[in-house]
Parts: C-alpha cells; structure tokens; sequence
C-alpha cells in the first residue's frame, strides 16, 4: 500500500472513532424541565450544554392548537415529566430544535403521551412499537381517539 493511502485510511479511523466516540458521549444528556410549551415541545436546560433549548418528541404529532384536546395534551405531559429525573437522546433536528426521545425515571416519554392518546405518530416515520401504542389507544378510544373513525380498509 502506498503512502498516501495508509495516512489517509489512518485519518479516516480516527474520525470515525472521534465522531463515535463524541456521538456516544452526548447521546443521552440529562435536563432538567423549564416547561411543557404543548403536547410535543417542551423548554429543558440540558446538562450537558449547559444551556436552556426547546426540545421535540420525535414522532410525536400533538393536537393543534386550538383543538380542544391540545391544552390536555399539554397537561398530561407535564404530568408525566413532573418531579422526575429527565434525559433527553437526540435523534435529528426538527424545524431549528434538537427531536429525539425523553425519558423519565427511565420511562419511554414519547411511547407514553402515544400510548394515552395525547398525541398522533408521525405519519413518515416509521416504529413498530409506536403503531402497536397508537393501534391499542385507537382501539381503546383513547384521547386524541375518542371521537376518531377509522375507514375499513379496502379490497381491492
């Protein structure tokens, strides 16, 4: 092998370690709630940045805004993140804000506002466990579900 070509796999290594490496590290970061702004974003300071930020349920789609369920929406979710140790894994960016998963006390947040039917998966992204929470709160009427009907599929 050439020169050339051993430096450059050799450089190629380490920033696949280093951005490993630094992705791991800040994976998961503890914050600390500020406030639930609706049944999606919610206001945190994030330990690790040291700084407040608005962060996204990833594939969370909470009732808008003016619809009678989104103050509840929020509420419930406030609920479910009060008093609790909080930690936040980013994802992806949505709309200029970090979206992933919150937990509390360990808890899957994003599972739990699917499961009581605070909120809607997002139609493009794709998680089994997710539909299955959304089938179960459809089917029980749930929330967000409770007025909600659902075509039969059809034939064809």
């Amino acid at each position: 092998m050439e020169t050339n070509t051993k430096c450059f796999l050799a450089v190629m290594v380490f920033f696949a370690v280093l951005v490993t490496v630094g992705y791991q590290h800040v994976a998961y970061a503890p914050v600390q709630l500020v406030k639930v702004v609706n049944g999606a974003d919610v206001k945190v300071i994030n330990s690790r940045l040291g700084r407040m930020q608005t962060i996204r349920l990833f594939m969370i789609e909470p009732p808008r805004e003016g619809d009678a369920l989104a103050e509840k929406a929020t509420h419930e979710l406030e609920q479910m993140l009060k008093g609790r140790y909080l930690e936040f894994r980013v994802v992806r960016g949505y709309a200029g804000r970090p979206a992933g998963y919150l937990y509390a006390d360990g808890e899957n947040i994003n599972l739990a506002v699917i499961e009581q039917g605070a909120g809607y998966v997002v139609s493009h992204a794709y998680d089994s466990e997710m539909d299955a929470a959304q089938e179960r709160a459809s089917a029980a009427k749930k929330g967000v579900w409770a007025h909600v009907v659902l075509p039969e599929p059809r034939r064809i």
